[in-house]
């Protein structure tokens, strides 16, 4: 699942791998949009219900401000 997610500070290697082990999840860097905010490839095990149990644990962590799903949006004729 592809996530959007702003950090209370700037997140390197050893936070991210930090977070993955006390979450029980994957979190793999896709791009950054700014230094505290980015898109990431987030994994946990089994079924779509265990990523939003993962993306609730990280919503939980301190130095994590906010996750959101990235969706893919469209223009829509007018």
């Amino acid at each position: 699942m592809r996530v959007i997610v702003r950090f209370a500070t700037e997140a390197d290697d050893a936070v991210l791998a930090d977070l993955a082990r006390q979450n029980s999840l994957e979190l793999d860097p896709i791009g950054a949009i700014t230094r505290d905010l980015g898109v990431y490839t987030l994994r946990a095990d089994g079924s779509d219900a265990d990523c939003a149990a993962a993306i609730d644990r990280l919503r939980r962590d301190e130095r994590v401000r906010s996750v959101d799903i990235d969706e893919q949006r469209e223009i829509h004729e007018e």
